[in-house]
């Protein structure tokens, strides 16, 4: 649970007003206010929403009524349940808009078995996001575009067997497959990483094969 003197504290390392919170948490000036004045005991979702936050901005909640600023940029995502997590973690970043880049990543092959339960809700929600520029780099002849939000294009045959990796605006995340239950994500929130690897995604993009409409699904 966090305490209203680590909420505080928090917009206070950020200098956030309660507003500012508002937005990136997707609560109400309202209810931050009454969470610090102790007249609202928030739910777990709205702690998560705090918590998400202030992460995405490097601050983290500890033991003891303390806060602190994250130095460690790097989160790992492990097995059907941390995909999961990390497509909830996708959303509260792409929430309001940005790029999306999706190197070597196959919806239908990946994104669609891995959060088989989730996977519906998941493009529902994407797809609802304003000012959202999705592209998709994936295998040749590959025909698995469920995103309607998504720009796909063909990866040359000689580039299947590269590292797969998602840039997310300032995060960079690259995608283990071990088996075809066990996926491991490990996400970076690094500024210039991540412009490094648009970079590299634009060269791919500039020359990749954009399939035949008509086979698409």
């Amino acid at each position: 649970m966090i305490t209203a003197s680590q909420l505080r504290a928090a917009r206070g390392m950020l200098d956030w007003t309660r507003s500012t919170l508002a937005k990136a948490s997707g609560l109400s000036a309202e209810t931050i206010k009454n969470i610090e004045h102790g007249i609202y005991t928030p739910q777990e979702s709205s702690i998560d929403a705090i918590v998400r936050a202030f992460a995405e901005n490097d601050v983290e909640f500890t033991d003891g009524d303390g806060v602190r600023t994250r130095k460690n940029r790097v989160m790992v995502f492990s097995g059907k349940n941390g995909y999961e997590n990390f497509l909830d973690h996708v959303y509260s970043v792409m929430k309001k808009g940005g790029a999306i880049r999706q190197f070597n990543i196959s919806d239908g092959t990946h994104l669609l078995p891995y959060a088989k339960d989730t996977a519906a809700e998941h493009l529902r929600r994407m797809g609802n996001i304003r000012n959202l520029d999705a592209r998709v780099l994936t295998a040749e002849g590959d025909y698995n575009f469920p995103a309607t939000y998504c720009e796909y294009k063909w990866l040359d045959k000689s580039s299947e067997k590269l590292i797969p990796y998602y840039v997310f605006n300032d995060y960079i995340s690259m995608l283990i497959f071990k088996n075809d239950k066990y996926i491991e994500t490990i996400s970076i929130h690094s500024k210039m990483l991540a412009e490094l690897y648009n970079d590299q995604f634009s060269q791919f993009w500039n020359s990749a094969k954009t399939p035949n409409k008509k086979h698409r699904k």
